[in-house]
């Protein structure tokens, strides 16, 4: 079985320990993609019924829908406004915002660890046994190692 060498400074493990590892890992970054889009829902909702309270308080506020413009358009950039000028509503859709993001991260964390999963098995259907431990990366922020491919051998002319 062939193994990658080691370099100076690279601490080794086993392929199939790191494939454990990494698959742990993956559970975990599961978990948290339910967790981020069970937030994102209930942000949702919140933003939502954020919005229509605004809404509704902007337009008795100025004397019924009719007093914020004379046509549809014209009253829907009257609410607009309303609500850009409200810092409730804006911290609000900040925070769903924030949950979007955070259901996104989730996703791209979910997919670097099955990609790596795949890589690992893929060593250990080509036989590699043992992997430099820096070239693992587990969970976020993915900052993947720099990796420098030696360049292939010239061949030899006979």
């Amino acid at each position: 079985m062939s193994t990658i060498p080691q370099d100076q400074n690279g601490r080794k493990v086993a392929v199939h320990a790191a494939a454990f590892r990494v698959a742990a890992s993956l559970t975990e970054a599961r978990a948290g993609l339910a967790t981020a889009a069970g937030e994102l829902a209930k942000a949702n909702y919140s933003l939502a019924y954020f919005r229509a309270m605004r809404e509704t308080a902007a337009i008795e506020a100025a004397g019924g829908e009719k007093a914020l413009g004379s046509n549809k358009a014209s009253r829907e950039r009257a609410l607009t406004v309303a609500l850009a000028e409200d810092p409730d509503f804006q911290a609000e859709r900040d925070y769903h915002a924030e949950c979007d993001l955070e259901l996104r991260m989730a996703e791209v964390d979910v997919q670097a660890q099955k990609d790596q999963l795949n890589i690992l098995l893929a060593c250990l259907d080509a036989g590699i046994t043992d992997i430099e431990e820096s070239l693992l990366w587990l969970g976020l922020p993915m900052t993947p190692p720099t990796m420098t491919i030696p360049a292939a051998p010239e061949p030899v002319v006979a």
